[in-house]
């Protein structure tokens, strides 16, 4: 399988790598001339970037809307890109390099479903280049990315949609009227959880020569060039502190950013956190087993992660829980439900809760639908950019709090860390040329 561009790989990058370190001068003649849908009967053209397991889940639903096109799928992978290209009645486009969509006009946006230290990098670049974003979580590798991914949205005055879909759910959002409305009273603690078992944990797998199909520098991209290993390239790389932050940005976004909309709550003041790994044997860096506290203003928050013992909360492998002085609210994906005390609080419930499916079709569905009405409409959606950095740095702010051993004091308003250096350079990550973060 070959690129059906018209370029070469070599003559590509040739063409590019100096522009890509030098940030957004190429993307800027795109961006005047690129139009955007405007009537409800127009077509909305859609790239999708990285096409491996969530990638395709997505790209069922985008496919299902009525008036969406997706004329090119984009992986380093050719061989995924390939099997997304098949779901499009092969009708679309493959590419591998996702410099060569920027300067297209006939692609309105992206769909970012790339390993997340790419997240940052191609969002920016797309806003540069006058496309709308869906991107996934968690939206950035480290907190600095997310102020920058803002700019770039504020400044080309663009759509971008983060992928926490739980903010689109009928039933989360009247479970934030139970709590907003004072339903269960005043909420002082906040507890979510995520349990599995993978005991004995994946076995190490040697280095080897990457296969024909993949472009493996280019899927390192900003990171350091290692030797291929499957097991940093599968959906294990969110397990390693070069691509990801582990299940605490991958699930924990996703009810953090949950609970910062409930709550109306901007940032923690505080995040100590300690764990380590059960599953030794493994080559993964990050914490399989996890425990971290954060201060708000007036309640604090508690999220485990147990990847030893599937024996969750409530008998599921994630939820949330809503402790107030009158009652207790629980709710995952298929429900929720509000457990009063001494009768002060009113019984409620709503879809199935404890059911707890992983991933509702519906709710992913609803949330691509709010992305594309707000593309036609030109308007904020569910999750911008704004909220989703918000929310993405909360897991940070607990992965530092880990990784340095110390209580973490966060100024929200600066976006710093208060008296501690060495946890501060946390908030950042080196990029390897030419793969850079772009320059606003």
């Amino acid at each position: 399988m070959h690129s059906q561009t018209g370029f070469t790989r070599r003559s590509f990058l040739n063409r590019s790598s100096g522009l890509v370190a030098a940030g957004s001068a190429w993307v800027a003649g795109a961006a005047r001339a690129q139009s955007r849908p405007a009537g409800a009967n127009e077509r909305i053209r859609l790239a999708f970037i990285g096409t491996r397991g969530q990638g395709r889940f997505n790209l069922d639903i985008f496919l299902k809307q009525p008036h969406v096109e997706v004329p090119v799928v984009c992986d380093v992978n050719l061989l995924e890109a390939e099997k997304a290209r098949k779901m499009t009645g092969e009708r679309a486009e493959v590419v591998q390099d996702y410099r060569t969509l920027l300067d297209r006009k006939d692609i309105d946006g992206f769909v970012v479903c790339t390993p997340d230290h790419w997240h940052a990098i191609i969002t920016i670049y797309g806003c540069q280049a006058a496309k709308d974003v869906y991107v996934e979580k968690p939206m950035t590798l480290c907190v600095a990315e997310g102020r920058r991914m803002v700019e770039a949205v504020r400044k080309h005055n663009r759509i971008v949609q983060v992928g926490t879909q739980q903010h689109s759910g009928e039933h989360y959002a009247a479970a934030r009227e139970v709590i907003q409305s004072g339903g269960i009273g005043k909420v002082f603690h906040v507890y979510t959880w995520h349990a599995e078992n993978r005991w004995p944990g994946a076995k190490p797998i040697a280095d080897s020569d990457p296969p024909s199909t993949l472009d493996w520098d280019m899927w390192l991209g900003p990171r350091p060039m290692r030797p291929y290993n499957r097991s940093r390239c599968s959906g294990s790389h969110r397990f390693y502190w070069d691509y990801a932050g582990g299940t605490l940005t991958d699930m924990g976004t996703h009810h953090m950013e949950t609970i910062q909309w409930f709550m109306n709550a901007r940032a923690p003041w505080s995040a100590v956190a300690a764990g380590g790994k059960t599953l030794s044997k493994e080559a993964f860096e990050t914490p399989d087993t996890l425990n971290v506290l954060y201060e708000y203003p007036e309640f604090t928050v508690e999220y485990a992660i147990r990847e030893a013992s599937a024996y969750g909360r409530e008998g599921t492998m994630y939820g949330i829980l809503f402790f107030g002085t009158n009652g207790t609210l629980y709710i995952d994906r298929s429900g929720f439900e509000v457990a009063p005390e001494g009768g002060r609080a009113e019984k409620k419930s709503m879809g199935q809760p404890r059911k707890a499916e992983l991933q509702p079709e519906e709710l992913s569905a609803r949330h691509i639908r709010n992305f594309l009405d707000c593309m036609r409409a030109h308007k904020p959606p569910n999750v911008d950019v704004e909220t989703g950095q918000r929310a993405t740095t909360v897991p940070h702010l607990g992965n530092i709090a880990y990784r340095t051993g110390r209580k973490i004091r966060w100024d929200a308003d600066k976006e710093e860390i208060i008296g501690d250096e060495e946890a501060s350079r946390l908030l950042t990550r080196t990029y390897r040329p030419p793969y850079l973060l772009p320059e606003v």
